[in-house]
């Protein structure tokens, strides 16, 4: 009885989402076919029927929607040419493991980004078309604008757009996560870059941030500096991706190994929000100008700067000179990205440079095990990069990577 009355009641809601989307209907023009074809969409994106779940029969359809079974025969047609759902004579009808239109399939795959004219995007766009060849595969390119709400909009219309898989780099870490698991729920293929979403099993391909900030700090304590501050992002620990974490947490862990002792007040954190609007000029030329010149202008200045990415580098540089410091013989300044402009700069800048082809390359190796419904053993896959050594570090680079 129990379950009878579960069973109507979440027809009689099917119902009063269909009468909600006829009067819609009403205004736009739609048919019914149409209408019903839209309501058992949304109802499987919700996860209200999961992957192998058994459809109503066309008659229970037909009464609980209060339509005909004509309507209902041509509506599940539709559905089943699109692979949302699969039918099966003799046993009903269910949703399909993967619901893909069929029109594009697993010949596309979608790469969501925050920023396509990111260097590091780019370069990673680079590593993922370059797979992608190999394989005959095309990419279909969806960039958020750095803008949640715009992310969460294009995830939700991947199925539609009949993509055989997604590559998502995050406006930020941990949001959308509702959209993401809605699509986990659907069997869709989904590989996450740089950000992962914890408590999910979405695969992750990332640049070892811990080693390589590691590696720039061990650089700086190689090259004599001792008092070593670093400007990174503020925010809780829930708000900040894993790379500025892992960043921070490599950082110390090469002061540690040196026997220098951690200093709270060589921690100077970034509004987050900024990188928002670091592309417009007058905002990267500001972006950690406050925190650097305090850096700066304290009794105890400290003789070099890790920076958490090579965009803080202008204003970074910007501050010195205000300062009257020399880059270098004053305070050494070492990034993490090797964004092209780190070379360009007026004293050019040592940084860590990310792999960021492979890990556009390795993404698609992941989703299309995932197509292939293949194990992948390791959740996350970390890349290491390598250090870029210039003169905003040591005096002469040649005789110093000699020495190495």
């Amino acid at each position: 009885m129990f379950t009878y009355l579960l069973t109507r009641r979440c027809h009689l809601a099917s119902r009063t989402m269909l009468d909600s989307e006829n009067e819609k209907a009403a205004t736009q023009g739609k048919l019914k076919h149409d209408v019903l074809v839209d309501t058992l969409k949304t109802q499987i994106r919700s996860g209200r029927y999961k992957v192998g779940d058994k459809l109503p029969s066309e008659h229970e359809l037909a009464r609980d929607l209060d339509v005909s079974r004509h309507t209902i025969l041509r509506g599940l047609s539709t559905l089943a040419a699109e692979g949302w759902i699969d039918r099966q004579q003799g046993r009903g009808t269910f949703v399909a493991r993967r619901s893909n239109p069929t029109h594009i399939g697993n010949q596309v795959i979608a790469f969501i980004c925050s920023d396509k004219g990111d260097s590091v995007i780019s370069r990673v766009i680079r590593g993922i078309s370059q797979a992608l060849r190999s394989r005959r595969q095309e990419m279909l390119l969806l960039d958020s604008d750095h803008n949640v709400e715009r992310e969460r909009e294009l995830l939700e219309s991947l199925v539609d757009r009949g993509v055989g898989g997604a590559i998502l780099w995050p406006v930020t870490a941990g949001e959308n996560r509702q959209t993401i698991e809605q699509l986990q729920s659907q069997d869709f293929p989904l590989v996450m870059i740089d950000h992962g979403m914890e408590g999910t099993s979405v695969p992750l391909v990332c640049v070892d941030h811990e080693l390589g900030a590691y590696e720039v700090t061990r650089h700086l304590i190689r090259c004599g500096y001792k008092r070593i501050a670093h400007i990174t992002f503020a925010g809780l620990p829930g708000e900040l991706s894993e790379a500025v974490l892992e960043r921070e947490a490599g950082y110390r862990r090469a002061l540690d190994e040196a026997g220098l002792s951690f200093d709270d007040e060589l921690i100077q954190r970034v509004d987050r929000n900024l990188m928002r609007l670091s592309h417009e000029p007058m905002v990267r030329e500001m972006l950690a100008y406050e925190q650097a010149h305090r850096l700066m202008a304290s009794e105890n200045r400290p003789d070099a700067i890790f920076l958490l990415n090579d965009i803080f580098a202008p204003s970074v540089y910007r501050a010195a000179v205000n300062q009257g410091m020399a880059i270098r013989k004053d305070i050494a300044v070492a990034g993490f990205n090797n964004d092209p402009e780190a070379c360009m700069l007026p004293v050019p800048m040592t940084t860590y440079d990310l792999p960021a082809e492979q890990v556009g390359f390795q993404a698609i190796e992941l989703l299309n095990k995932l197509v292939a419904d293949q194990p992948i053993t390791d959740q996350t896959t970390r890349i290491a990069g390598q250090l870029m050594v210039r003169n905003s570090t040591v005096e002469n680079v040649a005789a110093y990577c000699q020495g190495i």
